[in-house]
């Protein structure tokens, strides 16, 4: 009987897995989503720099985080790829992870995404945008099985449709 119960103990670890970090690639808003910002937009080709801060670091043993790092990627390839970015833009870009609610467990994993945005202009100093953008994402089993992954997923589904909607917001200003 201890034998079974040691074996059961390790199996449940098996299919538990580890956590792994969130992956800026799959973060990065690609295709249909991308919304290009047109060239007479006032934020086209003006952001010159880009800071994140409120990513947390993931712990193993614990749960998918999304780091400052991860997000920094993220935000910069879709904001270069929005046509947003410049070298020596006179716009900055601050974007700050205010929120990642996970839930513990679950057969659908709904992640949500507090992000707030603020451009503002280097040579002026007025704040062009100033605005906190809710998202929410859910993992599936059928996306993973593993309930690690399928938490990770979660996360990277938020972060990235909160920048769809970031993107979306410039469009429209």
């Amino acid at each position: 009987m201890k034998y079974l119960s040691v074996a059961a103990s390790i199996l449940a670890i098996a299919l538990s897995g580890c956590a792994s970090p969130a992956m800026h690639e799959n973060m990065v808003v690609n295709g249909e989503q991308l919304r290009t910002v047109a060239p007479g937009s006032k934020f086209h080709k003006k952001i010159g720099k880009i800071t994140v801060t409120g990513g947390s670091e993931t712990i193993p043993i614990w749960t998918s985080q999304v780091s400052s790092e991860s997000f920094q990627l993220a935000l910069s390839e879709s904001l270069n790829k929005a046509g947003l970015v410049t070298e020596q833009g006179p716009y900055s870009l601050n974007a700050n992870l205010v929120a990642l609610e996970q839930p513990l467990i679950g057969i659908g994993m709904t992640v949500k995404a507090s992000i707030d945005y603020k451009i503002k202009d280097e040579t002026t100093g007025a704040v062009l945008i100033d605005e906190t953008i809710d998202s929410a994402y859910t993992a599936t089993m059928s996306d993973a099985f593993i309930g690690v992954k399928r938490l990770r997923l979660a996360n990277e589904g938020a972060i990235r449709r909160n920048i769809e909607q970031f993107l979306k917001k410039i469009n429209h200003s």
